[in-house]
């Protein structure tokens, strides 16, 4: 997690309070974490607002314990920083290695959802082979029956075709026969009247 300005600031306040000079490597100490490029850019911008130079040294007073001298001091403070960037790099290491860690698992999961992936996709092509057929095959099957029924059709009108031509033909022999029957009635008609002609003629004779 990245570090904020005001957590800087507030760490070199707490560091000066205790009569220590605010340095990058004790305020990485102090909060535990932040890199030294974000600390250095913050703590220059609260140097720059100081604005006032480093508090002078206190008086001496008896020296009751003898003094440490500066080298061994600036030593203590050298071998510090190194205590605090090896340990701060350690923790980069252990960061990177779980992060490493933590890639090659969702790496693992990636190829593992996209095997599973693939399968679905295979299946879904095998499904819409499977579709086409059936599609194709129930097409086959519907211009099979469209010719059945098209010969059905056809038959049917054909029949339909000879049964006018046979109820045409059955009005044709009705109307012969009509016509058959007035002329044998005329001709009986006929017959009746040469049959009264002869009776009377017979009768005159």
């Amino acid at each position: 997690m990245a570090i904020t300005e005001q957590q800087v600031i507030k760490a070199a306040e707490r560091i000066a309070e205790r009569g220590e000079r605010p340095t990058n490597p004790r305020i990485r100490a102090e909060l535990g974490e932040g890199s030294y490029s974000t600390i250095n850019k913050y703590m220059a911008a609260w140097r720059a607002a100081q604005q006032e130079p480093e508090a002078p040294e206190p008086e001496p007073e008896a020296p009751k314990e003898p003094e440490v001298p500066e080298m061994i001091t600036a030593q203590a403070h050298k071998l510090a920083e190194q205590l605090v960037t090896a340990a701060w790099r350690e923790s980069d290491a252990k960061h990177a290695e779980a992060v490493e860690a933590e890639r090659h698992a969702l790496q693992s999961e990636f190829d593992k959802l996209r095997a599973e992936r693939q399968r679905h996709d295979a299946e879904i092509e095998e499904l819409n082979d499977a579709l086409v057929r059936l599609e194709a095959q129930g097409e086959e099957a519907v211009a099979v029956e469209v010719t059945k029924i098209e010969a059905v059709r056809g038959e049917l009108a054909k029949a339909q075709q000879q049964h006018a031509a046979t109820r045409e033909e059955l009005a044709g022999l009705k109307a012969r026969e009509e016509s058959a029957q007035e002329r044998i009635k005329e001709l009986r008609e006929e017959v009746e009247s040469a049959r009264k002609q002869a009776t009377e003629a017979e009768q005159r004779a």
